[in-house]
Formats: structure tokens, C-alpha cells, sequence
């Protein structure tokens, strides 16, 4: 049986990215500049109404359960190209 720490170092179905990209190779190596990349593109579920002021529906509470981390990477990597053109 695997340790925890061998299971954590794989990604699974939901958190693979399939394959690097360069968008994802381009993102900052330090810690504060990765935060501002991300919470300008994503939100948490549980956050969003009193951290950003967004009201969610629960269609789209729900949707963050059934997202491959490789669809929300895609999205997100086209709202970081559209903001910087």
C-alpha cells in the first residue's frame, strides 16, 4: 500500500493538467505573484460572496465539483491572455 505521500505527489482525473503548457510554464515560481495571477482569474466556491462580492448560483456552486482542473485551466489561461492584450 502507497503512503500518503506517494498518493499526493500524482496528479488524479480531476487535478491532471494532461500534458504542460507553455501558458502553465510561463506562471511565476513565487508564491505572492502565483496568488495574484490566480485570485485575479478564479474564485472558491465558498469565498466568492463575502471575499469578492459575488453571488453565485447554485448551478455554478455546484459545477466546481465536476471540473477537471484541465478545463479550468483552459478558461482561466484565456482570461489571463485576453487581460494582457
Amino acid at each position: 500500500m502507497e503512503s500518503p505521500q506517494e498518493y499526493y505527489r500524482r496528479c488524479g482525473p480531476m487535478t491532471s493538467l494532461s500534458a504542460p503548457t507553455a501558458e502553465f510554464d510561463a506562471l511565476p515560481c513565487d508564491v505572492a505573484a502565483l496568488c495574484e495571477v490566480i485570485q485575479g482569474v478564479l474564485i472558491h466556491r465558498d469565498m466568492a460572496s463575502f471575499a469578492y462580492g459575488v453571488t453565485l448560483s447554485d448551478e455554478r456552486k455546484n459545477h466546481a465539483h465536476i471540473t477537471l482542473v484541465r478545463s479550468a485551466w483552459r478558461n482561466a489561461s484565456e482570461t489571463i491572455a485576453a487581460s494582457r492584450s
